[in-house]
């Protein structure tokens, strides 16, 4: 995943390691300056020219996100709020409703709602889609919007309109509450251990090596 955030760019490898320097970029060619160049152009004739209040940040900020997320799924340009939400949900534990989400062909989609979270206990099941969150449009949001319009201070309220595997619309209102994630999980599968992690948080390395722990203690295995 390739994180970039501002004032200074950075990219975060992981999110338990401390954000690292930026590294030192080989000279920009001769082309690269000319795109820049152009960016500053187009940026420039925009503030002449349209009919209304430009706030260059946010044109900025969002032409920026698009070149980010037309690399991949798993790559974004994040404001430095943005960042720092980012870096809080990475401790493992955040006020939410309990999801793990995917943006895949402009829709947001449940992989898999968080055990005894809200939105497992409201029956919200993995391959649902999210098509509004508080009476906006969720169509062709970012997976870092969506996290920080669903998240907010437990005990508060967010309004989902929820679209289930058959197309149906479920609309639900949901109290966030503090999620405690687990990024390991473990088990033995006959005489083999089998650890499974499912996302990298600042809890991760501890997790797998108490996931180790219990698997040796559990008795002799052959891998």
């Amino acid at each position: 995943m390739l994180l970039v955030t501002s004032p200074a760019s950075a990219v975060a490898q992981t999110a338990s390691s401390p954000v690292p320097a930026p590294a030192q970029a080989p000279a920009a060619s001769k082309d690269e300056k000319s795109q820049v160049a152009l960016f500053g152009e187009a940026l420039d004739i925009v503030r002449r020219n349209y009919n209304g209040t430009v706030d260059a940040d946010a044109l900025t900020s969002t032409a920026l996100k698009a070149m980010a997320s037309s690399l991949d799924g798993h790559s974004a340009y994040m404001t430095p709020q943005e960042f720092k939400d980012f870096q809080a949900g990475a401790t493992g534990e955040f006020a939410g409703i309990g999801t793990v989400l995917e943006v895949a062909d402009g829709k947001l989609r449940v992989i898999a709602p968080t055990d005894g979270g809200p939105a497992a206990r409201a029956g919200v099941g993995a391959g649902w889609l999210i098509r509004s969150i508080d009476g906006q449009s969720a169509e062709r949001v970012t997976l870092i919007e969506a996290t920080r319009r669903l998240r907010g201070a437990a005990g508060t309220k967010v309004a989902i309109t929820f679209a289930d595997t058959g197309g149906r619309d479920v609309p639900l209102v949901l109290t966030r509450e503090t999620i405690h994630l687990h990024s390991v999980y473990q088990r033995r599968i006959g005489t083999f251990g089998y650890v499974h992690i499912t996302g990298f948080a600042q809890v991760t390395d501890r997790e797998f090596a108490e996931a180790q722990a219990e698997l040796l203690k559990a008795g002799p295995s052959r891998g």
